[in-house]
């Protein structure tokens, strides 16, 4: 956060309007990685949602199952997912979310990811199979509300934001007002439903749900995953030991989880 940190700890609390401003602003915008290859064989596609040019790959044939990166990460991220999938006899369809692959450094918000899942289920047809990792958990939740897909794999999913919101507002130095002042900007934004979705109360109506995460997971807690499990009946949740946040998505137990969701 650089220089932006320090200004505004030392602005937050004699201007709490003007920096709660910058923090939504920096809030909003992931610092994601330049695109990375893409596995032989994957076939490009564009999309315009709004006013902006997205892209994506799809990589095998048949039944389309959607795969959704992370926040800060890209489509390159799900290679290993995608050849399993497409291994397996299904179409892996990988899109880069808002702010991120060509889009990197613009401001990327599940309001956006959402149309931009709607948008890829209008060009390759409705997913029965839903993948997703990390923050990838709540543009899944967010897109499919209304229901959908049967089955949903969520990996290290960010199941709630609140632990990162306080860390991000601790490491800008926001003072309690400006906190305040930034705090609301955001749920004014997002409106009931999104808030409750980063809040852990994000489901997918009609869907068995299964979390594969780490429990020595050092940027997303398992114990989200374990209370999220807990409290819904149709959610099962398989740890993964010495798989990490990242290194996850490659994992052989995490591909054959996968091969196992898919139709025969």
């Amino acid at each position: 956060m650089g220089a932006m940190s320090t200004t505004a700890r030392w602005t937050s609390r004699v201007a709490p309007g003007p920096v709660s401003a910058v923090a939504e602003w920096m809030w909003f915008r992931p610092r994601a990685r330049r695109a990375g290859p893409r596995p032989s064989g994957a076939k490009p596609f564009e999309l315009t949602v709004g006013k902006r040019d997205l892209g994506g790959y799809t990589l095998g044939t048949g039944e389309p199952v959607l795969l959704l990166h992370g926040w800060g990460g890209d489509a390159s991220d799900l290679n290993p997912l995608a050849e399993a999938v497409a291994s397996h006899g299904a179409r892996a369809v990988v899109p880069e979310l808002p702010g991120h692959g060509s889009d990197r450094g613009s401001r990327a918000d599940l309001f956006a990811m959402t149309a931009t899942v709607s948008a890829v289920g209008w060009m390759f047809g409705a997913p029965d199979v839903v993948v997703a990792h990390s923050f990838g958990a709540p543009v899944a939740f967010s897109a499919f509300a209304a229901g959908g897909p049967r089955h949903v794999m969520l990996i290290a999913p960010a199941l709630r934001m609140d632990g990162y919101f306080d860390w991000f507002v601790a490491r800008l130095g926001l003072s309690h007002g400006a906190r305040r002042r930034f705090s609301g900007r955001i749920e004014r934004f997002a409106g009931p439903q999104i808030m409750s979705i980063m809040r852990g109360e994000g489901v997918i109506p009609g869907a068995d749900v299964l979390i594969v995460h780490d429990p020595a997971d050092r940027t997303i807690a398992f114990a989200d995953s374990e209370r999220y499990a807990a409290a819904h009946p149709r959610t099962s949740l398989m740890p993964v030991g010495g798989a990490g946040h990242q290194e996850i998505l490659g994992h052989p137990a995490v591909l054959d989880a996968v091969s196992r969701l898919l139709p025969i």
